[in-house]
């Protein structure tokens, strides 16, 4: 159900009328698992209470990290809401091209691939490479989505592998491994 304005200003809930109903659901579901999953690993690296100057900045690096990430998840949301089921997720009067040109995930994932590059030091350039290539890949992936998405109405997508490509190895490959760096970094700061 989504809300809608009725008789005197006042909102209703009505029930989705969107082919692509299911398939929204089940991405959603997804997004679920993965966050909880993200959120799992980030409270495994935030929850120390910060002692030292090194533990202060290493809780914003992680925080900001972590922001980063939640604005892709929050982009792709936007975008497989838009593309499977517009009349849930666009503010009424606009047109659907307004209603996409707000979906930012290549610039969110570029976001995330320009604070990698300030977080990650010459020490851990061994997961710097690997992490930007796969950074690249899933901007690419994107940004094809975002051309694809509009046009087809989601119907050409496999929503399952455009979520692993873009959220569920940024998690697995590029934000554990990055926050790993980041505490790691902060001890190593802490013992000098």
């Amino acid at each position: 159900a989504f809300c809608s304005e009725g008789p005197g200003g006042v909102e209703a809930l009505r029930p989705l009328t969107c082919t692509a109903q299911r398939q929204l659901f089940t991405t959603y579901e997804n997004l679920h698992d993965t966050l909880s999953h993200f959120l799992g690993l980030y409270e495994g690296y935030s929850r120390a209470r910060p002692k030292v100057i090194a533990e202060h900045i290493k809780a914003f690096q992680l925080r900001a990290l972590a922001q980063d990430f939640l604005d892709i998840l929050d982009s792709f949301r936007l975008l497989a809401c838009l593309s499977m089921c517009p009349v849930a997720c666009r503010i009424p009067g606009t047109s659907i091209e307004a209603a996409f040109s707000k979906v930012r995930l290549v610039e969110k994932l570029n976001n995330l691939q320009l604070d990698l590059e300030l977080v990650v030091t010459e020490e851990s350039f061994e997961f710097r490479v690997p992490a930007q290539v796969l950074l690249r890949e899933a901007k690419q992936y994107a940004a094809n989505l975002l051309v694809t998405a509009p046009i087809s109405g989601g119907a050409d997508i496999d929503w399952d592998e455009a979520l692993t490509v873009c959220l569920a190895q940024v998690v697995s490959r590029v934000m554990f491994p990055l926050m790993k760096v980041v505490s790691m970094s902060a001890k190593q700061n802490e013992s000098h």
